[in-house]
């Protein structure tokens, strides 16, 4: 908090952000998820710069910024779930009510299962010998790569 000339207490940007968020849906401002993203892209480009082939890193690119935009995504709702709970109570009508998983809880379980499968392709993708000593073509690539998120 900042202090004026009067005395009086004034939110900074963020911790105005901070005070609004609605902590059932989201911890992180969107700055602070902007700072982590920007964070992990670097992290993860660092590490998959060593992809030689020009064409393997247009493709992996994308997948790097998915992977990236995952992490944040997981790691809030990693929050919202230890402050919420996996289960959340429901109530339809007068008699009818119980327990059920929560939202975050099912959102956690497929974004995971997508940045596992991007991370994996991205792994595969570096480590992949070429066969026969030629280069898989881009749509070769593309094929594997859908044929990966099929598979899930």
């Amino acid at each position: 908090m900042i202090k004026d000339i009067s005395g009086f207490e004034l939110y900074d940007k963020d911790d105005y952000q901070k005070s609004k968020l609605d902590i059932r849906k989201n911890v992180y401002t969107p700055n602070e998820k902007q700072k982590m993203f920007r964070a992990k892209l670097l992290e993860l480009r660092t590490i998959f710069s060593k992809i030689d082939d020009e064409n393997k890193l247009k493709i992996a690119d994308d997948v790097i910024v998915s992977v990236a935009r995952c992490a944040v995504e997981l790691r809030n709702l990693e929050e919202v779930i230890r402050y919420n709970g996996h289960i959340e109570e429901y109530r339809n009508g007068a008699k009818q009510c119980g327990f059920k998983k929560s939202a975050a809880s099912d959102a956690y379980c497929s974004l995971k299962k997508t940045c596992l499968a991007d991370i994996n392709f991205l792994i595969n993708l570096l480590s992949a010998p070429e066969s026969d000593g030629k280069k898989m073509s881009s749509k070769e690539l593309l094929d594997t790569f859908v044929k990966m998120k099929d598979d899930t």
